[in-house]
């Protein structure tokens, strides 16, 4: 009987779900890749992986420093979506704002394929600027509101720092965050975490040997800017890292990703 090709994969998975039942093997191996990025140094972009107290660790229990204030990525981009949303005046649920950019931006893609071209987009750099210039207009708008509350405001209306018409009820009118920079949507600089994700795991895999082998969305946590730090990434969860790859193997790792990126730029479809 012929064997099943689907084995080697299967008997990995054997010996990765092997460690998913002991602690101490997950701390181990957090501690290990925090090590290994810390050692990058500034060869990396700067994200958080969470400290473990390996003393206070047993095979049932795992015990590491809280990531905090930290957001899960897809809540935050949730919450993008809502502000970026109601910025474009859009009627309808988040979850339909977002399915109509989606079909948006695959039939722009599916243009340009057939044109043998690939879609423009925002890297890190013009996204960041533009981010700016948002930040910009919120400190106006915001200094504006105040001026008014100080002054007119006294004798008319006043404006909420965070949008709207103060009524006296709390409610108001208009729109806005709470950041008090009324309706000024400011986004997250999405492509430029897409680029840390890419070159953290990138390290890990090509480099180091020693990576996540289970990076779902779950596992990524936003950290706002603040504190004189920029927004930055908390990887968490290494139950399941995969140690000791082979120089062969990192090698045609980056081969496929030479040969996906070349046929990707050379017949986009």
């Amino acid at each position: 009987m012929l064997a099943c090709k689907g084995t080697p994969a299967f008997d990995e998975m054997e010996r990765q779900f092997g460690t998913e039942f002991d602690y101490r093997r997950e701390a181990a191996a957090g501690a290990q890749v925090r090590a290994n990025l810390a050692a990058a140094g500034a060869a990396i972009p700067s994200v958080v992986v969470p400290r473990v107290h390996a003393e206070l660790c047993t095979k049932r229990v795992l015990v590491m420093e809280e990531i905090y204030p930290a957001t899960p990525l897809t809540r935050a981009l949730e919450q993008q979506a809502a502000g970026a949303a109601k910025a474009a005046g859009f009627s309808g649920t988040t979850a339909e704002f977002v399915a109509a950019e989606k079909a948006r931006a695959e039939a722009l893609a599916r243009a340009a394929a057939e044109q043998g071209q690939l879609v423009a987009s925002h890297d890190a750099a013009s996204l960041g600027r533009y981010i700016a210039f948002q930040r910009a207009r919120q400190a106006l708008r915001r200094g504006a509101r105040w001026a008014f509350n100080g002054t007119v405001g006294w004798a008319v209306p006043r404006w909420r720092l965070g949008g709207g018409v103060a009524d006296g009820t709390g409610a108001g009118t208009g729109g806005g965050g709470g950041d008090g920079g009324g309706d000024v949507f400011v986004p997250i600089n999405t492509a430029r975490l897409v680029d840390d994700l890419l070159a953290v795991h990138g390290w890990e895999v090509l480099i180091d040997g020693c990576f996540n082998a289970d990076p779902h969305p779950g596992n990524i946590l936003y950290i706002a800017a603040g504190g004189g730090e920029p927004e930055r990434l908390g990887l968490i969860d290494y139950g399941q890292v995969r140690r000791a790859l082979s120089r062969k193997a990192r090698r045609g790792v980056s081969q496929v990703g030479c040969v996906h990126r070349a046929c990707t730029v050379l017949g986009p479809c």
